[in-house]
């Protein structure tokens, strides 16, 4: 066992990311990344979060605070942090699969357990845009720590901040900062974002 990234690079074309049918993955899951746990406090400080107050290393600190899970945000980015409040069998669940699988439902007293015995449990919305249209309640499970986002810029910085080259870095962080230029190159800065969190 260990703390695991997942890492998502979002786009939007209007560089608002401010509707959520605007908002897409470039990927329908996960980018796989090594495991760094350097790189991990740099950009989210997620080995320093699982510390106590007293254990913590104010120089292991993230540049940029984690920011929270976007809102809103694609629709790959909310189907793997969180989980539909409803219950998975009846008639409080979405009907149409295309939109949201069933095994990520959560009937609603097992996510007010959820909300109620984990300290870092996110509450938010989903909204459907398609196969018809709802606001759906939403939680995070169990294990998921210090969601946020950066621009590549951001990325770069909060690198530069711990003295970590990232020519140093495995291949996986070299194609993930690639990917991002690339698309900035194409859609412009301001229509591309990184959004991360860790799992442990």
């Amino acid at each position: 066992m260990g703390t695991d990234i997942h890492a998502f690079i979002e786009t939007d074309t209007t560089g608002e990311f401010s509707t959520t049918g605007s908002i897409f993955s470039l990927t329908l899951d996960a980018f796989i990344l090594d495991r760094d746990y350097d790189v991990f406090d740099t950009l989210a400080g997620a080995r320093e979060h699982q510390m106590r107050d007293c254990d913590r290393d104010a120089g292991r600190l993230p540049l940029i605070p984690p920011r929270g899970i976007p809102s809103p945000r694609s629709l790959s980015v909310s189907r793997s942090f969180l989980y539909l409040v409803g219950d998975p069998v009846g008639a409080s669940r979405p009907s149409n699969e295309a939109f949201w699988p069933r095994h990520r439902c959560v009937d609603p007293i097992e996510a007010d357990k959820w909300r109620t015995t984990n300290p870092d449990c996110v509450s938010a919305t989903v909204e459907q845009w398609f196969n018809g249209e709802h606001v759906w309640d939403a939680v995070s499970p169990l294990g998921l720590i210090c969601p946020t986002w950066l621009t590549a810029t951001e990325f770069d910085q909060s690198l530069n901040h711990r003295s970590i080259q990232l020519h140093d870095l495995p291949v996986s962080y070299r194609i993930l900062r690639k990917s991002l230029e690339m698309l900035e190159g194409e859609l412009g800065a301001n229509c591309v974002r990184l959004v991360l969190w860790f799992d442990y």
